[in-house]
């Protein structure tokens, strides 16, 4: 599969998240000497592990676990052609997804549209 742009890749790979009940973000990435974009690495954001937190261990309350080490992931990469092309793809999750009704609450799909936030914009105006 080809995309002209990361962004193009990240939306797709985003609305293939949606319909199976994940959330994804994007991860590891490489340039090259010029500043153009090598390869790029999505995950779901259940990846990885939680760094130790380097506080004494008197916190009120601990926030629920977000990171399970989940392996589904898609990279991509920028050939001769200068399209980016799909050459890692891992479906497989650690943990259950979530329902399609849940799933729009997940960070990578919370959205305004352009009159949410024109709406929003004039709401805050003083007059």
């Amino acid at each position: 599969m080809e995309f002209e742009t990361e962004g193009e890749a990240f939306k797709f790979y985003n609305a293939y998240a949606y319909g199976v009940g994940f959330s994804i973000r994007r991860s590891k990435f490489h340039k090259e000497k010029c500043g153009k974009l090598r390869d790029r690495l999505f995950v779901c954001s259940a990846e990885g592990k939680r760094e130790k937190n380097k506080c004494d261990g008197s916190m009120k309350s601990h926030r629920a676990e977000t990171r399970f080490g989940c392996l589904a992931r898609m990279k991509i990469s920028c050939w001769l052609n200068d399209k980016y092309c799909v050459t890692e793809f891992v479906p497989e999750h650690t943990h259950v997804t979530s329902s399609p009704c849940k799933t729009h609450f997940f960070r990578s799909h919370r959205n305004m549209s352009l009159a949410q936030i024109v709406e929003a914009d004039v709401s805050t105006q003083k007059f």
